[in-house]
């Protein structure tokens, strides 16, 4: 839901956006997750054609951020964060199986 709504507001440019939504565990934690590989392979930031990366941050059925990058300035950003061990690769999703950028919101979007 919250994807799609992103989404259409933003389809008008013509720009292709990626749109992932955190539920409420980020306000805990305070962290965001990146998926770059899934069961061994590419995925997500990594494997994404989309020029716009949108963060949607909801908590208890409402949206709270939303936060837009420019898909390359994202992967630059981690790639720095990752190296200065501001971000940690972690796994997680389904069974463990996918490799993910974990980093503190402020972090990313400050």
């Amino acid at each position: 839901f919250f994807e799609e709504s992103v989404a259409n507001i933003l389809v008008a440019s013509g720009d292709k956006v990626e749109v992932k939504t955190e539920i409420d565990k980020h306000k805990s934690t305070g962290n965001v997750v990146v998926e770059i590989e899934s069961r061994g392979k590419p995925s997500g930031l990594a494997t994404t054609e989309a020029d716009w990366w949108c963060f949607v941050l909801s908590y208890k059925g409402e949206i709270e951020q939303v936060v837009i990058l420019p898909v390359e300035e994202l992967k630059s950003r981690l790639r720095r964060l990752t190296l200065s061990g501001e971000a940690k690769i972690i796994k997680g999703g389904d069974n463990n199986t996918s490799k993910l950028i974990c980093v503190k919101k402020e972090v990313l979007f400050g």
